[in-house]
Protein backbone atom coordinates (compact mmCIF):
# COMPACT_ATOMS: atom_id res chain seq x y z
CA UNK A 1 0.00 0.00 0.00
CA UNK A 2 2.62 2.64 1.25
CA UNK A 3 4.73 2.07 -2.33
CA UNK A 4 1.60 2.67 -4.31
CA UNK A 5 0.71 5.44 -2.66
CA UNK A 6 4.47 6.52 -2.84
CA UNK A 7 4.51 5.94 -6.86
CA UNK A 8 1.45 7.70 -7.24
CA UNK A 9 2.54 11.06 -5.59
CA UNK A 10 5.44 10.93 -7.59
CA UNK A 11 3.16 11.00 -10.99
CA UNK A 12 1.50 13.49 -9.15
CA UNK A 13 4.33 15.45 -8.94
CA UNK A 14 6.19 14.89 -11.95
CA UNK A 15 2.31 16.08 -13.58
CA UNK A 16 2.83 19.12 -11.80
CA UNK A 17 6.40 19.83 -12.76
CA UNK A 18 5.27 19.53 -16.18
CA UNK A 19 2.57 22.04 -15.84
CA UNK A 20 4.05 24.65 -14.06
CA UNK A 21 6.99 24.65 -16.65
CA UNK A 22 4.50 24.59 -19.70
CA UNK A 23 2.88 27.73 -18.05
CA UNK A 24 6.37 29.44 -18.02
CA UNK A 25 7.64 28.50 -14.50
CA UNK A 26 11.32 28.04 -13.96
CA UNK A 27 11.77 24.93 -11.51
CA UNK A 28 14.22 26.00 -8.67
CA UNK A 29 13.86 22.63 -6.55
CA UNK A 30 11.95 19.80 -6.23
CA UNK A 31 11.22 17.74 -2.68
CA UNK A 32 13.79 20.28 -1.46
CA UNK A 33 14.11 19.52 2.85
CA UNK A 34 15.11 21.54 5.57
CA UNK A 35 14.52 20.10 9.30
CA UNK A 36 11.23 21.95 9.29
CA UNK A 37 9.97 19.65 6.42
CA UNK A 38 9.57 19.39 2.84
CA UNK A 39 8.64 21.88 -0.32
CA UNK A 40 7.43 19.84 -3.35
CA UNK A 41 8.21 22.68 -6.16
CA UNK A 42 9.73 25.48 -5.39
CA UNK A 43 9.59 27.68 -8.91
CA UNK A 44 9.71 31.41 -9.79
CA UNK A 45 8.23 33.41 -12.58
CA UNK A 46 9.27 36.94 -12.95
CA UNK A 47 9.96 38.35 -9.39
CA UNK A 48 7.58 36.02 -7.64
CA UNK A 49 8.53 33.29 -5.64
CA UNK A 50 6.01 30.22 -5.73
CA UNK A 51 5.99 27.27 -3.28
CA UNK A 52 3.77 24.46 -4.30
CA UNK A 53 2.27 21.15 -2.50
CA UNK A 54 1.13 18.85 -4.55
CA UNK A 55 -1.21 16.62 -3.25
CA UNK A 56 -2.52 13.42 -6.02
CA UNK A 57 -5.61 11.53 -5.68
CA UNK A 58 -7.36 8.62 -7.45
CA UNK A 59 -10.78 9.33 -5.97
CA UNK A 60 -12.65 12.04 -3.72
CA UNK A 61 -13.23 9.14 -1.01
CA UNK A 62 -11.11 11.01 1.10
CA UNK A 63 -12.11 14.35 0.10
CA UNK A 64 -10.85 16.56 -2.67
CA UNK A 65 -6.42 16.29 -2.72
CA UNK A 66 -6.52 20.46 -1.54
CA UNK A 67 -8.58 20.06 1.38
CA UNK A 68 -5.50 18.01 2.65
CA UNK A 69 -3.36 21.23 3.27
CA UNK A 70 -4.30 22.12 6.90
CA UNK A 71 -3.23 25.53 8.67
CA UNK A 72 -0.32 23.25 10.24
CA UNK A 73 0.84 22.35 6.70
CA UNK A 74 0.53 25.55 5.70
CA UNK A 75 2.94 26.87 9.25
CA UNK A 76 5.83 24.61 7.95
CA UNK A 77 5.59 25.43 4.50
CA UNK A 78 6.42 28.94 5.25
CA UNK A 79 9.06 27.58 7.80
CA UNK A 80 10.19 25.70 4.84
CA UNK A 81 9.66 28.31 2.59
CA UNK A 82 12.09 31.22 4.84
CA UNK A 83 15.05 28.45 5.51
CA UNK A 84 15.13 27.88 1.70
CA UNK A 85 15.32 31.47 1.17
CA UNK A 86 18.20 31.68 3.44
CA UNK A 87 19.97 28.99 1.89
CA UNK A 88 19.66 28.70 -1.40
CA UNK A 89 21.16 31.09 -3.93
CA UNK A 90 18.18 32.39 -5.90
CA UNK A 91 20.30 34.62 -8.83
CA UNK A 92 17.13 37.57 -9.43
CA UNK A 93 15.40 38.98 -6.72
CA UNK A 94 12.33 37.85 -5.35
CA UNK A 95 9.49 40.91 -4.76
CA UNK A 96 6.43 38.29 -3.80
CA UNK A 97 5.67 34.69 -2.39
CA UNK A 98 3.12 32.75 -3.20
CA UNK A 99 2.06 29.33 -1.18
CA UNK A 100 -0.33 26.81 -4.06
CA UNK A 101 -1.76 23.81 -3.91
CA UNK A 102 -1.67 21.68 -6.58
CA UNK A 103 -4.63 18.93 -7.08
CA UNK A 104 -3.89 16.34 -8.92
CA UNK A 105 -6.85 14.18 -9.63
CA UNK A 106 -5.91 10.87 -11.68
CA UNK A 107 -9.04 9.59 -12.91
CA UNK A 108 -9.81 6.67 -15.68
CA UNK A 109 -10.11 8.90 -18.31
CA UNK A 110 -7.43 11.28 -17.67
CA UNK A 111 -6.18 13.69 -14.95
CA UNK A 112 -7.39 17.44 -14.13
CA UNK A 113 -5.19 19.10 -12.04
CA UNK A 114 -6.25 22.99 -10.36
CA UNK A 115 -4.08 25.17 -8.34
CA UNK A 116 -5.39 26.85 -5.79
CA UNK A 117 -3.59 29.61 -4.17
CA UNK A 118 -3.20 29.57 0.09
CA UNK A 119 -3.84 32.65 2.16
CA UNK A 120 -0.47 33.97 3.50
Amino acid sequence: MGYLRHHIGKIGEDLARQYYERAGYRILARNWRCQFGELDLVCSKGATLTIVEVKTRRSVYFGPPEEAVGAAKIERMKACCRSFMETYPIESPVDAFEFQVCAVMMHARGTDIQLFTIGT
